[in-house]
């Protein structure tokens, strides 16, 4: 939560005598400190807080001022979406200037709150649940990247993650980094109340990449359930308190964090109808996950939570699993029935490449293809081709991209391959990855994918992708469907 009451300057100079005008509320805040917008739409900047007040004082300055120095010489990657220090505000006051995209908004802005009015409108809004996974898939990346390179970020909150929300994956930045450090440099442990890990909230250990992973599943749980994992009214030992995090603790002996039941347990007090409506948002692998990272074991054990390698492995597999609604909500392949409007499934058109929808429906293509287009069995399903437990279902505006395709990798920004458009009764399919494809249709049609291809109802379109001039990737296509 940004404090707004926070009694901020209208303008402030850097070191080198430069006057920088703020303008408007805080757009970030996390453990230590507050990030405000200025006139100039690409810089912000980013005070040190103390008890609400910006810190003012020489000697602090000093430490603070080295402590930038040391991050700023950290060698992290350009393509690792930082907000890193640019310059700092004119002593005493504690504070540097950094550079941030004028497009981008903090991700605070995807949790659901009551002033967004009723939560099903909320749904089908701005493509949602597609959004939110796509934030995360990067965040994880991003995360991840961070961590292979021997570096701790923090004090990961939803104020300290911004998006973009025009583009896709590639627009999410992490924008405080005061607590990014070496992994084994020793420096005072820092975190955003109600998301902390136990470990660190009790001050029992420093950060550590276990509980940037921690608070990654906080977020996660939060951005796509609503809901907080352990900040509820249905645990009689922590609604008092709100969570063993909910506030910053002086002590552990009134955080023990081992006594606090996360919402999703069999401990838990929750009603049905809440893990129900959990159960809508949260796919069986990544409840696995949660489950890791905020069960009794996870919650002692810092080393068994999942890494953020493993978080972006799985958020990638679950991207295509979404059909969207007629009413505009993105839902989960699992759910017959929209959630915001309960209009039915629709089934008709998809296509095998990765398992979502299940044998059945999979074996449902094949054969209504292989019926129409003679084609050798094992070129069509073998070990390197389609798996037979895979398969999507095609929406208008349907992406695949890289993951889908190849193993997904932390070094890889995601990019697009395939893309899908319904034009009146066809449906357009489009090599947006300039990807070598060779295509055959069941009406014997055949040739190279270089841009678009257009198939009518009930035909069928087989693709070839290819890699040094050998396959390694499959797709069948099938449109049959009604699209409005």
């Amino acid at each position: 939560m940004i404090d707004e009451d926070l009694n901020l300057p209208n303008k402030v100079e850097d070191i080198y005598g430069n006057v920088i005008y703020l303008e408007g509320s805080p757009i970030g805040q996390g453990g230590q400190g507050v990030v405000c917008r200025t006139k100039d739409k690409n810089i912000a900047v980013k005070f040190l807080i103390n008890k609400d007040k910006i810190v003012e004082d020489d000697q602090l300055y000093e430490v603070y001022k080295n402590r930038i120095n040391d991050i700023s010489i950290l060698k992290i990657d350009d393509d690792i979406n930082i907000c890193r220090p640019e310059i700092m505000l004119k002593q005493p006051i504690c504070g540097y200037v950094m550079k941030l995209l004028n497009n981008l908004s903090p991700a605070s802005e995807l949790l659901y709150s009551e002033d967004k009015g009723d939560v099903k409108d909320y749904l089908r809004t701005d493509g949602n649940l597609r959004k939110k996974v796509e934030v995360l898939i990067e965040l994880s990346r991003i995360l991840a990247r961070i961590h292979s390179k021997g570096m701790i970020y923090g004090d990961l909150s939803p104020n300290n993650v911004f998006y973009s929300k025009e583009d896709v994956f590639s627009k999410v930045w992490l924008i405080d980094c005061d607590n990014l450090h070496l992994y084994d440099e020793a420096i005072k442990s820092i975190y955003t109340p109600g998301y902390g890990a136990p470990e660190v909230v009790k001050d029992l250990a420093p950060n550590s990449q276990y509980s940037d992973s921690f608070s990654f599943a906080v977020l996660a749980f939060k951005l796509l359930t609503s809901t907080h994992p352990f900040i509820n009214d249905y645990n009689d030992q922590n609604s008092s308190s709100g969570g063993w995090d909910a506030t910053t603790v002086a002590s552990a002996s009134n955080a023990d964090a081992n006594d606090v039941v996360w919402v999703c347990s069999k401990e838990s007090n929750a009603p049905d109808e809440l893990i129900q409506y959990i159960s809508h948002f949260v796919p069986a692998n990544l409840m696995k996950l949660f489950e890791a990272t905020f069960n009794e074991t996870g919650r002692k054990l810092p080393y068994t939570r999942p890494s953020m390698r493993t978080w972006f492995e799985n958020l990638c597999q679950i991207y295509t699993k979404i059909w969207k609604c007629s009413c505009g909500n993105y839902n989960y392949y699992y759910d017959k029935q929209c959630v915001a409007c309960d209009n039915n499934q629709i089934t008709d058109s998809y296509c095998s490449l990765y398992s979502i929808c299940g044998k059945s429906i999979h074996d449902e293509v094949v054969n209504k293809f292989k019926s129409n287009y003679e084609i050798n069995e094992d070129d069509f399903v073998d070990d390197h081709g389609i798996v037979k437990d895979k398969d999507i279902i095609i929406y208008n505006g349907l992406t695949l991209y890289n993951f889908d395709f190849e193993n997904a990798c932390i070094y890889d920004t995601p990019y697009p391959y395939i893309a899908f458009k319904f034009y009146n009764d066809a449906l357009v399919v489009s090599n947006i990855g300039n990807i070598e494809c060779k295509y055959h249709k069941s009406t014997g049609e055949e040739g190279s994918l270089n841009n678009d291809i257009k198939i009518q109802k009930g035909e069928q379109l087989f693709l070839n992708f290819y890699k040094d001039r050998i396959v390694f990737k499959q797709l069948c296509i099938w449109h049959n469907g009604l699209y409005q």
